[in-house]
């Protein structure tokens, strides 16, 4: 797989990203850092919180607007920032995504930095011995977009630099750099993005502990439409790879191959069928090594004028050479009702097959049930809620590691909630408080654990 990875990187490098390699990522993000501080562009003003539209400056790309659904499920990814306790359990917004299908059409460097303090009730997720402590967290950050007609190129960089108080040996520096490029045309696009992170927090993975690693996360897609129909494909490559060598095992690639058709079947409605292949080759234990086929058919529309409805169902088995095979039904369903104004709510359920960084076991069952809620109060004052529910069932029994997971299978119930008030003291600059409660509990009580989160936040964007 070494050649063919090379290969179709090859084809894809004229599109920016695969020039950016873990040797240069640092100096590239001191790059940015370095230019925020000097550059300053002309902009429109930002928008007040009440009225949620993350178009900004954007403009619609005429193939994509009716076309386009969210990708097939792919490979794991850093999750986004949370309290970590519950790996990064609520997904992203899917209906958010709709935005990577539009253009920008102006020039802007938008530096920006945040500070947080968090106080943690178990610092260590342990099941029994919570240790509270409290945290400092420093995070500034850049962002660079850089429209040309329909297309455009963009690039995130942000630091975290954490202070542990009573644990500083868990102090931690955690970067991050995403990127993005697209090409829209009238009947057809290219987008091309790119996630790097060198980073030791839990989300996105099983650990209680935090694990230092790096990720690389590469999507890219191509789509063409006729008629009514859009034919679409693509390829990710995910990377991950730990630190210290109690892990190295864990280390591994997965190269993703999907093509999908997309029917309209009216002015705000489509159906669409989905095939992928995926290759996921473990470079220190090949006993993880495993061939995963995909197909899914969904539908997609807007019912109602504030109402979007997604859907996919699938089949999902990843075959193994040495370990169980993985067969799975997979599915994917969510309503968003988003009120301009004031109200933005998403709710859905989802079941996947997930890599298992547990023990021997090679993968889990993750059935999610997640809501999200945005609600503004007046110009200055918004809301957000979020409570989810997932159930992870580890299919193969463990071998080796914690004796009591020896000839037995792990079952995990996770439960997280949130809510957060924003207030926007001006035009640049907003504060915030939040809290949020985690547990997990176990089919055995030494992965349990309950956490409780506040976080007072402070953010200035120029």
């Amino acid at each position: 797989m070494t050649k063919l990875r090379w290969t179709v990187l090859s084809v894809f490098a004229f599109f920016y990203v695969f020039v950016v390699s873990a040797s240069n990522y640092i100096s590239f993000a001191d790059d940015l850092v370095n230019t925020s501080q000097t550059a300053k562009v002309s902009k429109p003003k930002r928008s007040q919180l009440a009225k949620f539209t993350r178009l900004g400056t954007k403009k619609s790309s005429p193939i994509t607007q009716n076309a386009t659904s969210p990708s097939v499920s792919r490979t794991p990814t850093s999750a986004k920032r949370t309290g970590e306790g519950q790996e990064g359990l609520i997904p992203s917004n899917w209906f958010e995504k709709l935005d990577q299908q539009l253009t920008y059409d102006t020039f802007e460097i938008n530096p920006r930095v945040r500070t947080e303090y968090l106080l943690d009730s178990n610092v260590f997720l342990d099941s029994k011995d919570a240790k509270m402590d409290s945290i400092f967290r420093e995070s500034p950050g850049v962002q660079v977009v850089i429209p040309f007609a329909d297309h455009y190129f963009k690039a995130d960089y942000y630091v975290d630099f954490e202070q542990f108080m009573k644990y500083p040996r868990e102090n931690a520096q955690n970067q991050y750099l995403a990127s993005e490029a697209a090409l829209n045309f009238t009947n057809s696009f290219i987008h091309v993005n790119q996630r790097l992170s060198k980073t030791s927090s839990r989300s996105g993975t099983q650990f209680t502990e935090r694990v230092p690693r790096f990720e690389q996360d590469v999507d890219t897609s191509a789509g063409y439409k006729f008629n009514h129909t859009t034919v679409r494909g693509g390829y990710d490559y995910f990377y991950r790879s730990f630190d210290s060598e109690i892990h190295k095992s864990l280390n591994y690639h997965a190269h993703k191959f999907y093509s999908g058709v997309a029917v309209e079947t009216g002015p705000k409605t489509n159906v669409t069928l989905d095939y992928a292949f995926t290759d996921y080759d473990y470079t220190k234990d090949s006993r993880r090594d495993g061939l995963g086929n995909e197909i899914f058919v969904g539908f997609a529309g807007h019912f109602l004028p504030k109402t979007s409805f997604f859907s996919r169902f699938g089949y999902e088995r990843i075959s193994y050479d040495q370990a169980t095979d993985a067969n799975n039904f997979v599915a994917a369903v969510s309503t968003n009702y988003r009120s301009f104004a004031k109200t933005n709510i998403d709710f859905g359920w989802t079941r996947s097959t997930e890599q298992s960084t547990f023990s021997t076991t090679n993968f889990f069952r993750q059935d999610l049930l997640f809501l999200k809620m945005k609600q503004g109060f007046t110009e200055k004052v918004l809301g957000t809620f979020d409570v989810s529910y997932a159930k992870q069932d580890y299919e193969q029994e463990g071998t080796a590691g914690n004796n009591i997971f020896v000839g037995r299978k792990r079952d995990d119930n996770l439960f997280s909630t949130g809510v957060k008030f924003s207030y926007l003291i001006n035009e640049w600059v907003t504060s915030d408080i939040a809290y949020q409660y985690s547990r997990r509990n176990s089919n055995a009580s030494v992965f349990d654990y309950t956490d409780h989160l506040i976080t007072l936040g402070l953010t200035a964007k120029v």
